[in-house]
């Protein structure tokens, strides 16, 4: 957009930024140009604008408890990168967008909606009295918007300008404080849906994580991390949040405690006694908050290390697990071993095919086995509930566990292993 003093016609672009002639050339770096008819320029004594208007920086107020998402008043970066190209004579007003001001009925002042970088950036250049063109900073190309307050949120939330792209815990900000306000959750999902695409749930599950706790330090901190542990943490992030939303019970310190264990003492991961997705997350959670209510009520520490020991059950089955998947590496090495051996040696494929006959169908039975322990980890799960609440009806009820549920345990195991 390119603006004077006392600007005369201006021409629209397909982007919808604005040139100030339609020769050849013009709006050739925004889609070209719209149309060639001019538009209206408004100026503030006239009222309010047709379009855009050049407003003084003094008349402008700003209100980022309203107006912006973002953890900080403005993006850094963005203000920097218009400070620098004034500064060094690479500054293009046919690359500015105007900012958004909304006019609060209620005061009659204009209040910056949409472009909180770029009115900080005039604000520093006006100060500084750095000029490019010939014009100063101390007036900034604007439209103004005068709906009410929720409909200049809505707009503030949705607007699409060239500003930098607020971050996902900024984006998660927003529907927190949405939700807090009493939104609508089947409203507020559909718009995340709309607003957010393939992002929408992590975006979600975010915003019911604690702003001061310990999983919102560690995503704030990712662009410092690596890409490994950028993976990992916003994984956990979007478990936690999600696990927040289903069990509204779980409290910040319940959630701290969540993403120690996760993350501090190894949670993550795919060994014993580690979850690396989170259905299974989900599921060893339901347990832990099951071992911890009592009459309804959860206690207020997880107290998860305790809570994630492994049963006998889960036990022989993780090691039935293990000495499965060893057997298949090891049969499925000694076959490539004995194909490239045969090979070498000018057997032929019906050879090749014949001598190891007998290594494919260990394989496959060891294949199908494995399998079949992996479909099994449901009931084991089951088993390891059942055996929790045996042991603690036994010691109960009679002070002693009764020989019939330690059998029905060792007889499940064997069938369940098997």
């Amino acid at each position: 957009m390119i603006l004077r003093r006392k600007p005369r016609q201006l021409y629209r672009c397909r982007d919808g930024t604005f040139s100030t002639h339609k020769r050849r050339g013009a709006c050739n770096w925004h889609g070209g140009l719209k149309t060639t008819e001019p538009i209206k320029l408004g100026t503030r004594r006239g009222g309010q604008s047709a379009d855009v208007e050049l407003i003084p920086l003094r008349d402008i107020h700003v209100a980022h408890q309203w107006f912006q998402n973002r953890a900080a008043p403005y993006s850094l970066r963005s203000v920097q990168n218009i400070v620098e190209a004034a500064r060094s004579g690479n500054f293009k007003w046919a690359n500015l967008d105007a900012i958004t001001v909304w006019r609060n009925p209620a005061d009659r002042k204009l209040y910056v909606l949409s472009g909180h970088s770029r009115h900080e950036a005039f604000r520093q250049l006006c100060e500084a009295g750095i000029k490019v063109d010939g014009r100063d900073f101390c007036a900034i190309p604007a439209k103004t918007f005068t709906g009410s307050l929720e409909a200049a949120k809505k707009l503030a939330l949705e607007s699409n300008t060239l500003s930098t792209k607020e971050t996902d815990l900024e984006r998660a900000t927003f529907y927190r404080r949405q939700r807090e306000a009493g939104a609508d959750a089947g409203a507020m999902l559909s718009l995340a849906k709309r607003l957010e695409g393939r992002n929408a749930n992590t975006i979600l599950a975010f915003s019911f994580l604690s702003p001061t706790g310990k999983t919102w330090a560690a995503l704030r901190a990712l662009a410092d991390g690596q890409a490994d542990s950028r993976t990992i943490i916003k994984a956990v992030g979007r478990w936690i949040g999600n696990a927040r939303r289903r069990n509204p019970q779980l409290t910040d310190f319940h959630e701290n405690e969540l993403y120690e264990w996760l993350v501090m003492r190894k949670g993550y991961g795919s060994g014993a006694g580690q979850v690396n997705s989170e259905q299974k997350f989900l599921k060893r959670l339901d347990s832990i908050i099951n071992r911890r209510t009592t009459f309804g009520k959860l206690e207020e520490s997880l107290n998860i290390q305790s809570a994630v020991t492994l049963s006998p059950v889960e036990r022989q089955y993780n090691q039935r697990l293990e000495d499965a998947r060893k057997q298949i590496k090891e049969l499925d090495k000694e076959l490539q071993t004995k194909i490239k051996n045969l090979t070498a040696r000018g057997a032929t494929a019906a050879d090749v095919a014949r001598i190891t006959e007998p290594i494919e169908r260990a394989l496959r039975r060891a294949r199908i086995e494995y399998q079949g322990l992996v479909s099994s980890y449901d009931q084991v799960q089951e088993a390891a509930r059942n055996e929790q609440r045996l042991f603690g009806v036994g010691s109960a009820a009679t002070g002693r566990t009764g020989i019939f549920p330690v059998l029905a345990l060792v007889g499940g195991i064997y069938y369940l292993t098997r």
